[in-house]
């Protein structure tokens, strides 16, 4: 059977018309993803910093200004320091700060801090709320863990307990995997044990074998009440 010269040249013409929009698409989501348009709108009101920067020099308070901005990069660098965050990113906001002296003040301004918008507050805020309403009752066996474990383990469990509304359950075993999928197997029998509840807590969760068989069960649970 004979193909249609028609459809062939349509297909060639469609294939051609696909590779050649690959690199366009890829653009495209490049510039218009969430990530593009923030970085091109911080290069933007970097480069209006610089020339206002660069025309002002010629200004006889060029001097004066320039010593509040170090002063200024100063107090940033201080202020970082003695923060509570994680060393590396510590050191890291500071070598900025002081290389791109005064614009690094601008850059942590803009992107340090490990500030929250408002809305991740509020939804941390509801969260932490909602595992109060559902724990918080039963956070009071610290003292309890002192006496069968020591002071060491009654005080974290204290530290757990107030900040976190996480109580101490008694009667737990757990078991080391050195691979996580050979934990899989026995993490669906314990669902599938479940009567009451099941609680799980991850960093990061992906589609794909593993989670689709979790979810699974964690769905014929929930049916059940669990």
């Amino acid at each position: 059977m004979r193909s249609n010269p028609e459809k062939l040249k349509s297909r060639r013409r469609a294939a051609i018309l696909n590779i050649a929009a690959r690199p366009l698409a890829l653009l495209g989501k490049i510039l218009f993803h969430r990530v593009g348009v923030i970085g091109g709108l911080l290069l933007l009101q970097i480069n209006f910093y610089i020339i206002a920067f660069v025309r002002f020099r010629s200004s006889p308070y060029y001097d004066q200004f320039n010593w509040i901005l170090v002063a200024l990069s100063w107090l940033v660098i201080i202020w970082i320091v003695s923060g509570k965050s994680d060393p590396g990113y510590t050191t890291g906001w500071v070598i900025i700060v002081m290389l791109l002296m005064p614009f690094g003040v601008v850059a942590y301004l803009l992107l340090g801090g490990n500030r929250l918008s408002k809305y991740n507050q509020r939804r941390l805020w509801t969260a932490g709320l909602k595992i109060y309403e559902c724990l918080g009752g039963f956070c009071n066996r610290s003292a309890a863990l002192s006496r069968l474990a020591g002071e060491d383990a009654g005080r974290i469990a204290q530290y757990l307990e107030k900040s976190a509304s996480c109580p101490v359950y008694g009667n737990t075993a757990t078991t080391y995997y050195q691979l996580g999928e050979d934990c899989l197997q026995d993490m669906l029998e314990a669902f599938r044990n479940a009567e009451r509840y099941i609680f799980l807590e991850y960093f990061i969760i992906e589609e794909g074998i593993f989670w689709s068989a979790i979810l699974d069960v964690l769905k014929e649970k929930a049916a059940q009440g669990i």
